[in-house]
């Protein structure tokens, strides 16, 4: 999980490496319900949202102070400005973090459809047998035209399947018994699972999951 974030983070500072330099400050407030890797506003128009800061950075101390109460009666926005386009990716996706059933999986994502999982079914059999005896886990398969799906459950809470996921996660290198590149793993809710009929809503699922999760 942690691997795919941090070498898209790099990829995208690369790519914008001359923006990255002009920086004064490398880390800013972090919002949730920004996308992952949008641009940050340029100087020109945080000073026209607000007009009190180009004040400030434009005029003198004093003046500002005097003028303080007047601009911000004519410029400061009612209700605070939402990310729509963001709003608008959540409401528009078929899947959601809620869950009726309270029912979670943990699944391996495999890019190809011509490959044998039986070893590697096997191989997390005996990891939920070494170290989740009591908890009777089973192990399935689910395939699509370009992949396969082997999801572990049933876990009763997000909390306990990401407990799961952080155990066993170090442990598929050995464990599958197929090349790393060709892998993935994420968590879903009953819900979501059962809208997964293709390549394209598996896709479409882990754009949700890394924007939710």
């Amino acid at each position: 999980l942690i691997i795919p974030l941090v070498d898209s983070h790099l990829a995208y500072i690369k790519a914008h490496l001359s923006e990255f330099k002009r920086r004064r400050i490398a880390l800013t407030d972090f919002d949730p319900n920004e996308p992952p890797f949008s641009s940050p506003p340029s100087m020109r128009s945080a000073t026209a949202a607000n007009p009190l800061k180009a004040a400030a950075v434009n005029k003198p101390t004093d003046e500002v102070k005097e003028k303080q109460v007047s601009i911000a009666q004519v410029s400061t926005p009612a209700e605070p400005v939402k990310n729509t386009a963001v709003t608008n990716q959540k409401s528009n996706s078929i899947f959601s973090t809620s869950s009726s059933s309270n029912t979670y999986y943990f699944v391996v994502d495999v890019a190809d459809a011509s490959l044998t999982l039986s070893s590697s079914r096997f191989g997390i059999g005996q990891f939920n047998r070494g170290n989740y005896a009591e908890s009777n886990l089973r192990h399935q398969l689910v395939e699509f035209d370009d992949d396969q799906l082997i999801y572990v459950g049933n876990f009763s809470s997000f909390d306990d399947v990401k407990r799961y996921a952080e155990g066993i996660v170090p442990q598929l290198k050995k464990i599958m018994k197929v090349p790393e590149a060709k892998y993935s793993t994420f968590i879903i809710n009953k819900e979501n699972f059962e809208k997964l009929k293709s390549k394209a809503l598996v896709n479409q699922y882990l754009d949700f999951y890394k924007t939710n999760y």
